[in-house]
């Protein structure tokens, strides 16, 4: 019996961390950054139902910048694909 591999995947190199130090400048909300670029590629789930969920679960100080690196990880993945 022969064992086949079968890959069934896209790779995507995004700069994020650079670019959540450029523009946010704190790497505590790479995470959300992530989920973002997760967000952009697949759109299981619709960027308003994530930020409801940060409204909720995250202290409001820290809810733009959390907001800011969301949005920042789907524009990350929008450039990479118009490229």
């Amino acid at each position: 019996m022969k064992t086949e591999r079968k890959v069934d995947a896209r790779q995507i190199e995004l700069p994020m961390y650079v670019r959540v130090l450029e523009e946010i400048g704190k790497p505590i909300v790479f995470n959300i950054c992530m989920l973002g670029a997760v967000l952009g590629l697949t759109e299981l789930i619709s960027e308003t139902s994530v930020e409801k969920v940060l409204t909720r679960r995250i202290p409001s100080g820290f809810l733009d910048i959390n907001r800011k690196a969301l949005k920042l990880g789907m524009a990350l993945v929008q450039e990479s694909v118009a490229a």
